[in-house]
């Protein structure tokens, strides 16, 4: 199997490009506001970035991270 080279990018940078794996990582200073509109960009960030995803994709949280990513524990 030929070894596929690894990109370190942010959300932003990822938008609109497949991958076969993705790995979403979210650390403890990560700025996150929790307002409506904040939650809802959020989401839709997070959405075109995972999707984007043929084979694979993580979402890594820190334990003691921001409320406002509750949600994406109660899935796991």
């Amino acid at each position: 199997m030929p070894r596929l080279p690894v990109r370190l990018m942010t959300m932003h940078q990822a938008k609109g490009r497949e991958m076969d794996a993705i790995i979403l990582v979210h650390l403890p200073e990560d700025l996150v506001r929790d307002t409506p509109i904040d939650r809802a960009k959020l989401s839709r960030v997070h959405f075109v970035v995972v999707a984007r995803a043929r084979r694979m994709a993580s979402i890594i949280l820190p334990s003691d991270g921001h409320p406002l990513y509750a949600w994406f524990r109660a899935m796991a």
